[in-house]
């Protein structure tokens, strides 16, 4: 979301104030962490069938993100 307001300097001068806002109703990104894209195996000693040990591979457990706010000012002339 952005905000931008003009002013005018004389003739041919103006100079514009801009907020712009990323990421600003603040919802996290789902993000991969290291554990969860390591894909494990145990054999069962009986069988000697492997099963998968990681019970969240492949799955986005944690959240990453947060507000940024640039303010601007611009001078065309």
């Amino acid at each position: 979301m952005g905000l931008f307001k003009n002013f005018a300097i004389g003739e041919h001068k103006n100079v514009q104030f801009r907020v712009t806002g990323y990421n600003w109703l603040n919802h996290p990104l789902w993000s991969f962490n290291g554990n969860n894209l390591n894909l494990n195996f145990t054999q069962n000693a009986t069988t000697e069938a492997l099963t998968q040990s990681n019970s969240t591979f492949g799955t986005a457990t944690n959240t990453v993100g947060h507000r940024i706010v640039e303010l601007m000012v611009r001078f065309t002339f």
